[in-house]
């Protein structure tokens, strides 16, 4: 039924508008993100109907249908629960939220840091490039390098330097949420002052945007972007109180995507991906072609795994391999099955779906979805409510995470990414590594003390607290 996919995109873009103009004008809301990025990506996949001679099966249709549903019934009605705190606290700024800075030695540390990682990657990139085969420029050492550690699991960069990028990765999102609430903070007539003084704090991020680039994964790139738009916003909304952003301000976001979409479509051949298509081809490939994926998942679906979570719970499944409690003779790669329409190549991405749906069946999937659905979007809500108390982490941490519900309709990677050991390490050393560069404060004038937080300070050979201290 090939005209199911057109109604499909009708009723995402009729829910949209109604739920934005007459429940939640906050466009940055997870059920209103979700909805946003199922309507790119059907919307694509409707521009290549005929390329792809796109057939959507009911069961396609349904499963789209149900799942944004329940995502934005649960979403709203989390936001309604606490429309209540926003409308006894309307106006009010964030108490004790302000400007903060880092320590000049503890950027330098940072970027000594990055630098250092970034000449390391570079040589183990080269040498598992030169390892898999010959190449003949940069890009196609990416390439080569791209193909040894992502469709095999025969070549890996050494544990430690996957340690040396988390901390790298952690640094890029603290100093990103440093410069932005700076930025935000400082009076109307200062952001251009504010930018070019902080201009420091954008090195690391570029630092990590060069890593990315190294390691020919521009997701994390993607990630780091999304991130910055949403803690800009969640800053925005402490300063002013207000709760959601103006039609000029959401178009001139639409203005800035439809530019990161170019640059993305000219990075391809940049970052080691081999690519003949078009800027349009290209495009709605990429944000269309996991709807058609899926479809021919229900018409072809591959045999069903008897390893629990096999596909959901892809790295919980990795490291229990590692430490010996997996039953299975050899690990498997993370990427699915290609699928094709004659010559023409759709991709391996078929949404978050079809992983919970191969693991789980329907029942399971949708229960998967309510969770996640209902832990984002309180999460959000307690971040824009200020209901933490140190909020600035838990921005940071939102930050991190809230990708996953703009990229559902690409994988399932909320349950690829916190299901699993790296996850708690990640949250671990993005905490440390908060209070590291925003409370621990370091002084020698008067004497050696250590300030560890607004509570407690060491000095003078003993640990006391703070009668009046920052916040």
């Amino acid at each position: 039924m090939g005209w199911l996919i057109y109604l499909l995109l009708g009723i995402f873009v009729g829910i949209y508008i109604v739920v934005y103009a007459k429940i939640n004008r906050d466009i940055f809301s997870p059920s209103l993100l979700f909805l946003l990025a199922y309507i790119v990506s059907v919307g694509c996949a409707v521009l290549n109907v005929k390329r792809w001679n796109i057939d959507m099966w009911f069961v396609t249709f349904a499963v789209l249908l149900i799942g944004a549903l329940e995502f934005i019934i649960i979403g709203l009605l989390v936001d309604k629960k606490y429309e209540r705190i926003w409308k006894k606290t309307r106006g009010a700024s964030i108490a004790n939220h302000g400007m903060i800075s880092i320590a000049w030695w503890k950027m330098g540390l940072t970027i000594v840091f990055c630098i250092v990682y970034l000449i390391l990657l570079g040589v183990n990139v080269m040498e598992i490039a030169s390892r898999r085969g010959s190449y003949h420029s940069f890009s196609e050492a990416l390439t080569l390098f791209k193909d040894a550690t992502s469709m095999t699991l025969t070549y890996s960069l050494p544990w430690w330097l996957e340690q040396m990028e988390r901390i790298v990765m952690i640094c890029a999102y603290i100093y990103l949420y440093v410069f932005l609430r700076n930025v935000v903070w400082m009076g109307k007539g200062e952001v251009k002052e504010a930018i070019f003084k902080k201009a420091a704090y954008i090195i690391p991020v570029i630092l990590y945007i060069f890593n990315g680039i190294l390691m020919s994964d521009r997701l994390m790139i993607l990630q780091i972007l999304i991130a910055g738009i949403i803690m800009c916003f969640l800053e925005w909304t402490y300063k002013t109180g207000e709760k959601f952003i103006s039609l000029k301000t959401i178009f001139m976001l639409v203005i800035a995507a439809c530019i990161g979409l170019v640059i993305f479509y000219i990075s391809a051949e940049f970052v080691g991906r081999i690519n003949s298509k078009g800027l349009f081809e290209y495009i709605t490939y990429y944000c269309g072609g996991s709807i058609e994926c899926l479809n021919q998942y229900f018409k072809d679906p591959p045999m069903a795994s008897e390893l629990f979570g096999k596909e959901t719970f892809y790295n919980l499944n990795r490291k229990l391999f590692d430490l010996g409690l997996l039953n299975i003779d050899e690990f498997y790669p993370i990427h699915l099955e290609f699928r094709f329409y004659h010559d023409v190549m759709l991709g391996n991405v078929y949404t978050a779906y079809r992983r919970w749906i191969q693991d789980f069946g329907f029942a399971g999937a949708f229960l998967l979805q309510g969770i996640m659905a209902f832990i984002m979007s309180a999460f959000y809500n307690r971040v824009k409510y200020g209901k933490f108390k140190n909020s600035g982490f838990w921005i940071v941490l939102y930050g991190y995470l809230v990708y996953t519900v703009v990229l559902h309709p690409i994988d399932g990677y909320f349950y690829l990414q916190c299901v699993s050991q790296t996850f708690v390490t990640t949250l671990l050393l993005m905490w440390l590594g908060y209070w590291f560069f925003t409370q621990l404060e370091i002084s020698l004038k008067g004497g050696f003390s250590i300030h560890i937080n607004s509570k407690w300070i060491f000095e003078k050979g003993r640990l006391q607290r703070r009668e009046n201290g920052r916040k």
